[in-house]
């Protein structure tokens, strides 16, 4: 019985040391990362904005890091089947530091994982990250019909692909708008940030001048006033105050056609908006 006894001491004495080492081991992994890009454009006419690399760096406190290596997942989430998918792993470096090159095939906002597994007494640790991935989607994916057409009766805004401006040329994406009508475009949900678009007279154009308004809630972003053989398109720093949250909105304001004044009508061409919109899969906001 009295062995018995000293061995369990014994043993409990054992559990309870714990070298100066042990007790300066981390109880986990700290990770710090960054995407180098944040506003990838995969229309990007150059291709040299179509990637990114995620860097980083993993720390513990006394213990080795050269040769470990991180796993890194992306999941789309303005896809509605979005799922993770690995993008591989990257070894670090002595100071723990890690680079993974980024290259998605589809506009959104990419949360990236970084995983670090436990080894040893020191548990693993993920690390997520937002990298916003932007395409230049034609608008008639946003175009709302309801709104720009509340009386079915009295249609002042239609699809009118192809039609002829008053110079004779014309646009593979169009829409046409009379006076008194507002092309209403649900860009909310996707990040846009800027917008292209050409405005001119319709060769039907019963006016020949008139003007246009691009808004967004009230708020002008561009007046334009137009005449036969001329049309628009924003500048850089007008296509960038677009307001990612607002519908765009397309107006031609009304005339008095009860005392005679012409009616303007304008071919709306090849809309368009930087967005997180994915081009390839059905989109989720």
């Amino acid at each position: 019985m009295r062995k018995v006894l000293i061995a369990v001491v014994a043993t409990g004495m054992s559990l309870a040391l714990v070298s100066p080492a042990e007790a300066k081991t981390p109880r986990h992994f700290s990770i710090g990362a960054h995407a180098d890009n944040r506003k990838m454009d995969l229309d990007s006419s150059t291709g040299g904005n179509r990637t990114t690399n995620i860097v980083g760096r993993v720390k513990a406190k006394g213990v080795k890091l050269k040769g470990k290596k991180v796993r890194l997942y992306a999941t789309n989430l303005h896809t509605a089947n979005g799922g993770k998918r690995s993008l591989g792993s990257a070894k670090l470096t002595s100071k723990g530091r890690f680079s993974k090159k980024f290259a998605p095939a589809e506009g959104g906002q990419y949360r990236i994982d970084i995983v670090k597994s436990s080894s040893g007494r020191v548990k693993g640790r993920t690390k997520s990250i937002v990298v916003g991935v932007y395409e230049w989607p034609l608008l008639d994916r946003f175009y709302r019909d309801d709104a720009s057409n509340p009386d079915p009766a009295r249609r002042l805004v239609g699809r009118a692909d192809r039609e002829l401006t008053s110079s004779g040329s014309y646009w593979g994406m169009s829409y046409a708008i009379a006076s008194g009508g507002s092309a209403v475009f649900d860009i909310s949900g996707f990040a846009c940030w800027r917008f292209n678009m050409k405005i001119g007279l319709s060769r039907l154009s019963r006016a020949s001048e008139g003007t246009a308004v691009v808004s967004q809630g009230g708020r002008e972003l561009a007046r334009i006033n137009l005449d036969r053989g001329g049309f628009w398109e924003p500048s850089r720093s007008v296509s960038e105050t677009l307001s990612p949250d607002l519908p765009l909105v397309v107006s031609a304001p009304a005339v008095d056609e009860a005392n005679g004044a012409p009616v303007a009508r304008f071919v709306l061409g090849n809309p368009k908006a930087s967005c997180t919109y994915p081009g390839r899969t059905t989109p989720y906001r």
